[in-house]
């Protein structure tokens, strides 16, 4: 299950599935007077009480013209939700999905998205599962075509809390800084290949990559091993981040890694689940 924040500060669009599995999708509501009009009491289970905010949905589905699955969310200034899917990218407007077809007429460099990303500045960063970058504002598309053939697969992109986009591929990590994607290589200890790749709040950036835990400190030019076995740490191999709701990997103070750095480490080291992806949202819901 992914999350994504939609629509206004009180609404939430939740999707389900995978890459060959169908779609749901949900704009959930956390209004009592919404949910008093949609769910029944014995939905909500024990004792409600007026102030007690609750959940109603609308959903729709493939026939309701949504892809039948979707690799990636964001939600642009413009208020557009944009859905990137195996079969293209898609742009909802609160009401209807429709394909996304620049106007220009430069195609996508495909249509097999796999990430996106909506920066704060503006537009749309969108990525492809077979290399590659495109960036969509003002009904302008530029296509960086040049690193379709360098990035291998592209697994997700990520945005720092400066606002810089990173990129985790399968030909290691990325990043656009001075109009220009680059390759993060030996000179920064870079790990050749990474499963997932997220930032906490602080701005490190911390990466799983196969059995270790690798982190970036803000500002700095050399990636640092934290742990080089997960398992060792109680986490057998797969496991994953856990994001609080603006998308931050959580910390916490309760656990350092066994090979953590004496000195000089980060303050604090992501809260990490097995074989999954966990979502804490503002009230401390899971």
């Amino acid at each position: 299950m992914n999350t994504s924040s939609a629509v206004s500060s009180n609404r939430r669009l939740v999707f389900y599935g995978c890459s060959c599995l169908a779609l749901s999708i949900l704009i959930c509501c956390s209004t009592v007077a919404q949910a008093k009009k949609t769910l029944p009491k014995s939905s909500v289970g024990g004792s409600s009480t007026s102030n007690q905010p609750q959940v109603g949905y609308d959903s729709w589905g493939f026939k309701d013209g949504a892809p039948d699955a979707v690799s990636s969310l964001a939600q642009t200034n413009d208020g557009y939700l944009w859905l990137g899917s195996p079969t293209g990218l898609f742009r909802f407007d609160g009401q209807r999905f429709e394909r996304y077809r620049p106007p220009s007429g430069t195609e996508l460099i495909s249509t097999s998205v796999a990430s996106l990303v909506a920066p704060s500045s503006g537009g749309l960063w969108i990525s492809y599962r077979f290399g590659g970058f495109s960036f969509l504002k003002d009904g302008r598309l530029t296509n960086y075509t040049r690193e379709a053939a360098l990035t291998g697969g592209i697994r997700e992109l990520k945005q720092d809390p400066n606002g810089v986009i990173w990129a985790n591929t399968t030909n290691g990590v990325w990043k656009f800084e001075h109009s220009e994607w680059q390759q993060l290589g030996d000179e920064f200890n870079a790990p050749k290949n990474t499963n997932y790749m997220a930032f906490d709040r602080a701005g490190y950036l911390w990466i799983i990559a196969g059995k270790s835990l690798i982190y970036l400190a803000p500002g700095a030019r050399r990636f640092e091993i934290a742990e080089q076995d997960v398992k060792t740490a109680g986490y057998p191999h797969g496991a994953g981040f856990v994001y609080d709701a603006d998308g931050w990997v959580v910390n916490s103070k309760s656990w350092r890694p066994r090979s953590a750095p004496e000195s000089g480490g980060p303050p604090a080291y992501p809260v990490l689940k097995d074989h999954c992806y966990v979502v804490i949202d503002r009230a401390g819901g899971l």
